[in-house]
């Protein structure tokens, strides 16, 4: 009987204790739907990217991006007016992002200047839920140079451009 009476307290303090947890839980995730239904702030996309071509002459482009997880970049090579290599999709994952090995039209790429092209078109259909969750439906929050605003959709689009030269 008397340890019944002590253990009464106790049994009381672990359901108040849980009860609380849950709330906060709760809590949380109405904070957090919030958020994602009323964003604050604006993102300036950022891309560094980095050029390997192996002995095969086979291209890869690298690089570090601040957009979210699962953002789907369409990268492409340009010789003046000519597109010579396309990969699509290249996911950002963990901030990083790395293209297929490309090749100049089916062959090695040469030693000479090209013109890289890194895309990314934000809307429902252009890249998952969870990238838009943070940049807005349409990209609302992305701004800066890189960011044009596609006519007709009003959806975000980021485009880098960068020169860059192959050699011995």
């Amino acid at each position: 009987m008397i340890v019944a009476l002590l253990a009464l307290p106790g049994i009381a303090l672990v359901l108040w204790s849980r009860a609380l947890h849950l709330r906060g839980i709760r809590l949380e995730r109405i904070e957090t739907a919030w958020y994602l239904r009323n964003p604050v702030g604006q993102i300036t996309p950022q891309l560094q990217v980095r050029y390997q071509r192996n002995a095969g002459g086979t291209l890869q482009v690298e690089g570090e991006s601040n957009l979210p997880d699962q953002t789907i970049l369409d990268v492409r090579v340009y010789d003046g007016r000519d597109l010579l290599a396309v990969d699509y999709p290249v996911t950002v994952e963990g901030g990083h992002f790395t293209t297929r090995s490309m090749l100049e039209k089916g062959k090695p790429f040469a030693n000479a200047a090209f013109q890289l092209h890194v895309t990314a078109v934000f809307d429902d259909r252009s890249q998952p839920a969870s990238v838009l969750s943070v940049v807005g439906p349409l990209g609302e929050r992305l701004q800066g140079p890189e960011v044009i605003r596609v006519p007709g959709s009003g959806a975000a689009k980021m485009e880098l451009v960068q020169d860059f030269v192959l050699g011995p």
